[in-house]
């Protein structure tokens, strides 16, 4: 599987202040998240309301496979830490 080439979905804070930030949306609808830039430095990304729910339910799949240990004690670790890193899922 393919990611598409993160250099397509660039804007500027500028073109949001602008008053294209409906424009701006309407493009996470087609190109799933948009990457903010701020003085050429990524600072923040846009996704859809699916993209999120689909982070949120692999984050999910990913704290089973760690609770039941279907995985090396490195892999395991590798998946723990950027489920906390990503916030979507916490441990109990």
């Amino acid at each position: 599987m393919r990611r598409s080439d993160p250099m397509d979905h660039l804007v500027s804070i500028s073109a949001l202040n602008q008053g294209q930030a409906s424009k701006v949306l309407n493009r996470v609808t087609d190109e799933h998240e948009i990457i903010i830039l701020k003085n050429n430095q990524a600072k923040a990304v846009i996704i859809s309301p699916d993209q999120f729910r689909s982070y949120a339910e692999l984050a999910e799949i990913c704290s089973v496979i760690v609770e039941e240990k279907l995985i090396s004690e490195d892999q395991e670790q590798k998946i723990r830490a950027l489920l906390k890193k990503t916030k979507l899922y916490t441990e109990e």
